[in-house]
Formats: C-alpha cells, structure tokens, sequence
C-alpha cells in the first residue's frame, strides 16, 4: 500500500521482481526492481538487475562509438612515427558482444603508402582491441578518422 514504509515497499517489490525473474517473465521482474531503485536507490542488487535485464539498444550510440575511437588515439598514432595526416579506418562491431569483428584501413593522406607495413598492422590490432556496449543488431559498420 502507498503508506507502507519505505523500507517494506522495497523489500515486497524485490521479492515480486526475484519471483518474476524466476518464473522466465523478466519484463515483469524489470519493472518491479525498477520500483524497488526508485524507492531505495542504494540497493546495489535491484541496480544491478535493472542494468542485466534492460533490453539492448538497436546499435550502439555515436557517443559510445567516439569514446571507444578516442581512447585508443594515441596509441594508434604511435604506430604511424613521424606521420601527419589522416588515416580513415572502416570497422565492424558484432553487436552480440561489442567486439570489433573487422577492421581496416580505408583511406587517408598515406593509406596506400603504409598499406601491409607494421604500421598498418600495429594500428588494425589497436582498432580491432575497442569494445563497445553489446546491441541487437547483428552487425554495425562505421567509417572513423584519426587525425594524426
């Protein structure tokens, strides 16, 4: 009832979404351990349980796509020693579990020069070691450019 203590309601709905979660009905259990974070946000276990039982999203975000790119930036210039320029990557992520299932290089100022050197394999292993948050679409092909 909306006049129980807070303490009760959380505990009640937690057991409503743990018996969900049983019964193979994890809409139902999402939504209860979402009752159970919006009555008592420091319940690590009802947290954690909204974060395993929310759906995917259809393909990772562009935020997410640059932060993973950005991350590695420097490294990947490290194996381009002395170059300035752009080199363009073109990458596909297996949305099953974020990894990068390809990746090459596609263009830029000095791609043909460095195509099958170290440096283009030093930088294909740095691109293909990102990790993005998995997705439902079985696949995500982008283009990036490193500005080097």
């Amino acid at each position: 009832p909306p006049s129980a203590p807070r303490a009760l309601a959380a505990s009640l709905f937690m057991g409503l979404a743990q018996s969900h979660e049983r019964a193979g009905d994890n809409t139902k259990a999402l939504e209860a351990y979402q009752r159970v974070v919006a009555i008592d946000r420091a319940n690590r276990e009802a947290v954690a349980a909204v974060v395993r039982l929310t759906p995917p999203p259809e393909v990772a975000s562009r935020e997410q796509i640059l932060a993973a790119m950005r991350a590695v930036q420097a490294t990947v210039k490290g194996c381009f020693p002395g170059r300035t320029g752009v080199i363009r990557f073109s990458v596909t992520v297996t949305g099953a579990d974020g990894t990068v299932s390809a990746a090459t290089v596609s263009g830029g100022d000095f791609a043909t020069e460095v195509a099958g050197t170290p440096d283009e394999e030093c930088a294909v292993a740095i691109v293909r070691s990102i990790t993005l948050p998995r997705f439902t679409r079985e696949s995500l092909t982008f283009e990036y450019p490193y500005a080097l």
